[in-house]
């Protein structure tokens, strides 16, 4: 009975040694997490600028919500870990087209969130195209699809919309 006790200490020692004090183990569950998309829906409240502010006129502008300062709520999990609390997310691009009770148009984006998960603090980001009828649009990329409803909080169209409330449903794929 002895020699067997032997045997196993002599074997876990070896096991220690092959591995090394460098290395790490994680237990597959945890690889099986980090190896498959997650998905998060979240809803955002991100008061924008916008310049030089849009009117009748066809024109480029861009938007901007000056930094990760809009709200962001979410249900499911970024990169693996579930989510843990609300969360910071910002948005910037370029539209093009007129104000129609908001704004019509097309054109690139990049978002910027941070959320505290499972796993601690986690930072996405990404590009879109967005795109806008009206006072409604939807927002489209590799790691993001979204609609949002637009909400001018300066300016009426006649007067440039300098300023709007950008209310929007997201599913983040990460």
């Amino acid at each position: 009975m002895k020699s067997h006790y032997r045997y196993l200490a002599v074997a876990g020692i070896a096991a220690l040694v092959s591995v090394g004090p460098t290395a790490s183990v994680v237990p597959a569950h945890a690889l099986t997490l980090l190896s498959t998309p997650s998905t998060a829906v979240c809803s955002i409240l991100s008061p924008e600028t916008v310049t030089p502010g849009v009117s009748l006129s066809p024109q480029t502008f861009a938007y901007d919500s000056g930094g990760e300062t809009a709200q962001l709520t979410c249900l499911g999990a970024f990169k693996g870990f579930a989510v843990t609390g609300p969360g910071r997310y910002s948005e910037k691009g370029t539209l093009t087209g007129t104000c129609v009770q908001a704004v019509q148009g097309s054109g690139p984006g990049h978002f910027s969130l941070t959320i505290p998960t499972s796993g601690g603090s986690v930072h996405v980001e990404g590009d879109y195209t967005a795109s806008t009828l009206g006072n409604v649009g939807t927002e489209k990329g590799t790691s993001i699809s979204s609609t949002f409803q637009i909400i001018p909080t300066s300016g009426t169209c006649v007067t440039p919309v300098m300023s709007v409330l950008i209310v929007q449903q997201s599913i983040f794929q990460t």
